[in-house]
């Protein structure tokens, strides 16, 4: 919880729109893990693809309702985003290879 208050508050410095995007995020990917959790038990593995569903949705929803409309570029630019979100946090998390190459025993 410390870390979604220093996340908004860092967000604040810079606008109220990238808080206000930050505070978005967030709550998307909270609920997304939620539901999630419910289908896959391990949530480690699906960490990574929550990460980078709730960066697409969040971007593409605030897209949207700032212009009325989706361009390819803002679709390109929400890819991007989000693929750096997935690395990132394949990085910090320290299991790159155990989600790309899970073992059977």
């Amino acid at each position: 919880m410390l870390a979604c208050l220093a996340l908004l508050a860092g967000a604040m410095t810079i606008s109220p729109q990238n808080a206000l995007f930050v505070f978005a995020s967030l709550l998307m990917f909270l609920l997304m893990s939620k539901v999630v959790s419910f289908i896959i038990k391990d949530p480690v593995k699906t960490l990574p693809i929550v990460i980078v569903l709730s960066m697409l949705i969040t971007r593409g929803a605030f897209v949207y309702l700032e212009q009325g409309a989706v361009q390819s570029y803002d679709y390109v630019m929400a890819g991007v985003e989000a693929g750096l979100a997935f690395i990132l946090t394949l990085i910090f998390s320290s299991k790159p290879a155990d989600f790309f190459y899970s073992q059977e025993n």
